[in-house]
């Protein structure tokens, strides 16, 4: 042991630390690196009679406001030397180790130091990992502080501890130079240390100052290590930098570090998120070729890969073949199964898969239940929804934000705004707080039953909440305003969206020229659409829609023609509603019997169905068997046999088919 003389100031600053700030102290450095013992206390070959004093004999010198708690420590003793050591590293384990009773310990290491031992660097290290473990950063840092006080000892282990407790609360500023200061007093960061922080600086989505640490570590001859390099791999993918990840990756085999499961594993979910489950059966290979086992998070991995291709069959054999290798499905493998297949409109299979995931005595978490919600509420299924949720309660699990917001969001797409509304309350009795999402719904819901004064209340408190609304948001509102003939109030609110730093998206400008297309302003939808360009936005099918049903209401079929074939040599793809429009256009506006069955024939040769509005004008034009026929003929030979059925039912009986 050493003793180090070194004065210091508050430490903070580059990276958005808040400052540390120590006194001038002595501190004691364990530099012994060739003491393997693991033991607490370090006993001094001088003995003294004090080691046989009892513990209430003892705790008599000690401060009055840590006796209550220095009573209920084992000291050790002649008999059981290492009584206390094991009494506090099983009440570091617990997890609820306090601040009052970690302190509590350092007044009886004070009398410790009277029988003999002498606590060294690992004693605390071990006192730091239980408050950490409890999660509460700040008394990991208060403790810190006091053993500099006391000038305690510290190694490499103590410094890792808080510089990761520093990291947790986002003071890289103090992380860094607390380990430059601990250099000064010949203790050395270890590549545990640099490594605690590049991992809290990608989380933080600081890449270049993680990518500045590395190069520390190399200019001071800090190898990186397995952890290190599987670090920046998994922080460049999240960013989307695979080059960069790979890079990585080959610096990492030339230093003859070996890929762990967990490095393989992240580029495996990396590509099977984006499809790429080609690449990613790849590495797999290449992951075995290393002597390494996929386990549970692979197959997860690829089954999800293969659920995004819709991919099912290959799913089942990839369930097939973990079961052979001795692996379990886990419930992330279940709940992308059931995610997926509820997305899909495929209720029943998530709900065969639900039961399957039980029968295996997998435990369906919140976000299996929520998944299964979501998956009735899109179907409009909304009592089974509401069985799920009741199922959450009754399996002791807690509904969360996502669970009201699934909910509420069903019922407003219902148009059961009291049902709505209840859960809303009762969310907020549960001390949850509705978020962007849940207001969103809830605004949507009130504009489709025309309470459009609710929904502008609701999206005040919203933004008197402290939320930001997002283009989801506005857009919502703003399609209510104008479907409520309320363009006025949705052009104020495209202007605050405006204001508040947002760009407005195709979908807000389509929400505008849908306003002013039905209040008839056919000219200033004109001038907008042909200036979207300018806005870097380019027109889809839905922009095109609505300006030809603007053309059409306004009775200029030859300009909404115009714009039909314009929008095919920009390759967008006609849909149900466009040719419908066109039909109905020529129908209503040109009574142009022969230009409105050229759209639908065509409408039937690319497999829609002409709407219920466009075959009632149709059967009210009487026309001749030739027409009825070819309609017919076009609906069975695209096998829309219900289609054909009710042209032939709709018909006049006395017209001879």
């Amino acid at each position: 042991m050493v003793m180090v003389m070194f004065t210091t100031t508050a430490i903070g600053g580059g990276g958005g630390g808040g400052g540390l700030c120590f006194p001038m102290i002595k501190v004691k450095v364990s530099n012994n690196n060739n003491d393997k013992s693991s033991s607490l206390f370090h006993f001094h070959s001088k003995t003294t009679n004090h080691r046989q004093q009892h513990l209430s004999i003892i705790s008599c010198s000690s401060s009055n406001n840590n006796n209550k708690i220095i009573n209920l420590f084992p000291l050790p003793n002649n008999n059981n030397p290492i009584a206390f050591e094991y009494y506090v590293r099983d009440r570091c384990k617990s997890g609820d180790l306090g601040l009052d009773e970690a302190l509590g310990f350092f007044a009886v290491l004070g009398n410790i130091f009277k029988l003999g031992f002498e606590p060294n660097a690992v004693t605390f290290n071990t006192l730091l990992k239980g408050l950490s473990r409890k999660g509460d950063v700040k008394q990991v840092i208060d403790l810190f502080n006091k053993m500099l006080d006391n000038g305690y000892p510290l190694d490499v282990v103590t410094i890792g501890v808080v510089v990761e407790g520093l990291c947790k609360t986002k003071k890289f500023g103090a992380a860094f130079n607390l380990m430059r200061m601990m250099e000064t007093s010949n203790i050395r960061p270890n590549v545990n240390a640099y490594n605690i922080i590049i991992d809290s600086l990608f989380k933080e989505n600081q890449v270049n100052a993680a990518y500045h640490i590395f190069q520390e570590m190399l200019t001071k001859s800090v190898q990186p290590d397995v952890v290190t390099y599987t670090c920046f791999i998994h922080g460049l993918c999240r960013f989307g930098r695979q080059k960069e990840a790979m890079s990585f990756f080959e610096k990492m085999l030339s230093q003859n570090i070996k890929p762990n499961v967990k490095t393989f594993n992240i580029f495996v979910d990396f590509l099977s998120k984006q499809g790429r489950i080609k690449e990613a059966f790849q590495i797999v290979e290449m992951m075995s070729q290393t002597g390494q086992n996929p386990d549970v998070v692979t197959y997860t991995s690829l089954i999800h890969g293969l659920c995004v291709l819709g991919q099912w069959n290959e799913v089942t054999k990839l369930f097939g073949e973990m079961a052979s290798h001795g692996i379990s499905p886990n419930v992330q493998t279940y709940n992308i199964l059931i995610d997926f297949r509820c997305k899909e409109g495929e209720t029943n299979e998530a709900h065969q898969i639900f039961e399957m995931m039980k029968e295996n005595n997998v435990e369906p978490d919140i976000i299996t239940y929520n998944s299964l919600m979501d998956g009735y509420c899109l179907q409009g299924r909304m009592e089974v929804a509401r069985q799920v949720y009741d199922l959450i309660i009754t399996r002791g699990h807690e509904p969360n934000i996502y669970s009201y917001s699934i909910l509420i969001k069903g019922y407003c797409k219902a148009r059961n705004m009291d049902e709505a509304v209840q859960l809303l309350n009762k969310m907020r009795f549960k001390g949850l707080t509705p978020n962007t999402t849940t207001y969103t719904s809830l605004i949507g819901g009130f504009c489709k039953v025309g309470k459009v004064s609710k929904a502008k209340d609701l999206f005040k408190d919203l933004i008197a909440r402290g939320e930001s609304p997002d283009l989801i948001t506005y857009s919502t509102l703003m399609d209510g305003l104008c479907n409520n003939d309320c363009l006025t109030e949705a052009m104020e609110l495209y202007g605050l969206l405006l204001k508040n730093g947002l760009k407005a998206d195709i979908v807000i400008y389509n929400i505008i020229l849908h306003g002013m297309c039905k209040r008839g302003q056919l000219f200033e939808a004109k001038e907008l659409f042909y200036n979207l360009s300018t806005k870097d936005l380019q027109p889809n099918t839905r922009t095109y829609n609505i300006m030809i049903k603007g053309y059409c209401k306004k009775g200029m079929l030859h300009e909404a023609e115009a714009l039909f074939h314009v929008m095919v040599e920009k390759s967008l793809v006609p849909d149900y509603f466009t040719f419908n429009i066109m039909a109905d256009g020529f129908l209503v506006q040109g009574n142009d019997a022969d230009k409105a069955m050229h759209f639908v024939n065509t409408m039937i040769e690319k497999g829609f169905s002409p709407s219920a509005e466009t075959m009632s004008k149709l059967l009210n034009l009487h026309l001749d068997t030739r027409i009825y026929n070819t309609m017919i003929h076009g609906f069975c030979h695209e096998g829309m046999l219900s289609d054909a059925e009710s042209l032939f039912a709709g018909t006049d009986y006395n017209t001879t088919l």
